[in-house]
């Protein structure tokens, strides 16, 4: 029987505890990967990315050319170079308000100086996202939760051995794949995360070539590869 009265006190250090080595094995592994980039918008990815890739000259030029003209428009909240990391076309992003993209679409046209313009939706940032544990729970609802505790630990205990064995067996082969960015346990959510497969986050123009080097399963843990637009 569990305690339907265990409070969310000791619910959370418990979580905390229970994912610090998840967390501490994403840092890892993410921090080591490397984006790949071509020679040119378009062409196809061929080396890991540097600061040159990712710098334009005429993208600069334009977004100083318009910031503080767009920025005066209702709703906008940022003007800024688009994200190349793969190498797509170089673009200015305009990130825009939800309520608002409507009537900022009639005023910035689709592209500028022959560069395109992407209107982002989005709320502005008000600062760093807040993980609270707390608040009222009923206490058939915080027995709910402390079992979905309990079952992910158990499974934890059980699979957790054979996930960290393949990290260390191929991790480091998969870590070197091109377009390979990072590395994690399966699916995570408030209660744990999947330590019966491990995802492999590949940019999808390099996905067949990782698809060829990287096992569908070793020693019972699924490899799964997820692609990165």
């Amino acid at each position: 029987m569990y305690d339907a009265h265990i409070d969310m006190k000791s619910f959370a250090p418990r979580f905390a505890v229970f994912l610090l080595p998840v967390i501490l094995v994403l840092a890892g592994r993410q921090s080591r990967a490397d984006m790949w980039c071509g020679d040119g918008p378009g062409t196809a990815l061929s080396h890991p990315c540097t600061d040159a890739d990712d710098y334009s000259p005429a993208v600069e030029h334009a977004v100083k050319k318009y910031q503080d003209r767009w920025m005066r428009l209702e709703g906008v909240w940022s003007v800024d170079e688009g994200d190349t990391y793969h190498n797509r076309v170089p673009n200015i992003e305009v990130h825009v308000e939800p309520a608002s993209v409507a009537s900022v679409r009639k005023k910035i046209p689709s592209s500028m100086d022959g560069i395109p313009v992407e209107i982002v939706p989005g709320e502005m940032p008000t600062g760093g996202a807040a993980f609270i544990f707390g608040g009222p729970i009923d206490p058939a609802e915080r027995a709910r939760r402390v079992r979905q505790l309990e079952d992910r630990e158990k499974a934890r205990e059980k699979y957790e051995p054979a996930y960290n064995l393949v990290f260390q067996m191929y991790g480091d082969r998969w870590d070197d794949l091109p377009g390979v960015i990072g590395m994690g346990p399966g699916k995570c959510d408030d209660h744990g995360c999947d330590f019966k497969t491990i995802e492999v986050t590949v940019q999808r123009e390099l996905l067949p070539e990782a698809r060829r080097e990287t096992p569908s399963s070793v020693n019972g843990v699924r490899i799964v590869l997820v692609p990165e637009d």
